[in-house]
């Protein structure tokens, strides 16, 4: 019997099953997963625009939104390696790095103005407080102690001569300063856009001050951060993620009807009353003349122990 056949056929078996795993597709890279930290309010909103109107997926990036409450807790996700970019209030971060912690800013986040301002003071609209001097002894509902809205209001009193130390604070979520106000908790509260004009609509609350207006007529309410650690090992992903959130600042700003009606299901306002209000503004450049006041403002009222410069927190490639 021959076997010049079955060889030539056992070898060409062979030589096709040496070949297999060059023909094959090699695995596919898993894609870096962005976990975004998200404060509440319009003036932290811009991940959440960005996820809806599909900035990130169109830029080749996979973000996952974590929400949180406070700017001081997304924070501590970031320190922690929970949550890889993160949005915050300028003296909140300050604290943090000026006690070693390795953050920098990357973007710009919702931007405060004097004359649309997002954030003022509020009262019953019955209560008898009308000027600074009527807080001694009185308490003001924050949503955190020593970050922006603490501060803000502390220089608020401080500008007009009252005695800081006879002010008393607490803190409470902005969804829950009417509340507050109303229960007889605080005699009056820093309240952010939208849940500041849905209590002035009700009536039974009035707009006392801007105390923001102290720390001056422009600047940064919020800014985008990461560690200087995530940074190096993810550039690419960084760069690419700020030229989102800048895409997603010019979007926000020319589309508030659109931006309301998600607006209004994260903050459970109503859609009327946040088309009624004052938008934040976005920018498209992280100037540190921009983030400088609310960092003067943090070493003033001694948050921080030494004075920051704005232009050494930046990321070197974003300026």
């Amino acid at each position: 019997m021959s076997y010049a056949v079955p060889v030539r056929l056992a070898g060409c078996i062979a030589a096709m099953l040496l070949a297999l795993p060059c023909a094959m597709p090699a695995p596919a890279q898993t894609q870096t997963v962005i976990r975004l930290g998200v404060g509440p309010g319009d003036a932290f909103s811009e991940g959440y625009y960005a996820q809806q109107q599909g900035f990130f997926k169109k830029a080749g990036l996979n973000v996952e939104i974590r929400p949180f409450r406070t700017g001081a807790t997304i924070m501590t996700g970031v320190a922690a390696k929970s949550i890889d970019i993160g949005i915050s209030n300028v003296p909140a971060l300050a604290q943090e790095i000026s006690r070693g912690a390795p953050l920098v800013l990357i973007a710009g986040g919702g931007l405060y103005t004097t004359r649309d301002a997002i954030s003022a003071l509020c009262v019953a609209s019955g209560s008898p407080l009308r000027a600074p001097a009527d807080f001694v002894g009185k308490t003001i509902a924050v949503i955190a102690l020593r970050d922006q809205s603490h501060l803000g209001t502390l220089a608020w009193l401080d500008h007009s001569q009252v005695d800081i130390s006879k002010v008393h604070f607490i803190t409470l979520p902005f969804n829950e300063m009417a509340v507050g106000i109303e229960s007889g908790l605080a005699d009056a509260a820093l309240i952010t856009e939208p849940w500041l004009s849905a209590a002035v609509r009700t009536g039974k609350f009035r707009i006392l001050a801007k105390p923001y207006d102290v720390i001056a007529p422009q600047f940064l309410i919020g800014v985008w951060f990461t560690t200087s650690e995530w940074y190096a090992e993810h550039s690419d992903i960084a760069k690419r993620f700020v030229k989102v959130i800048y895409e997603t600042a010019r979007w926000a700003n020319a589309h508030h009807e659109q931006t309301a009606k998600l607006l209004s299901q994260t903050s459970k306002v109503d859609v009327q009353t946040i088309l009624s209000m004052t938008r934040t503004p976005y920018p498209t450049i992280l100037d540190p003349a921009l983030v400088q006041p609310p960092l003067d403002m943090a070493f003033k009222y001694h948050a921080i122990d030494h004075a920051l410069n704005a232009s050494n927190l930046i990321v070197k490639s974003d300026r």
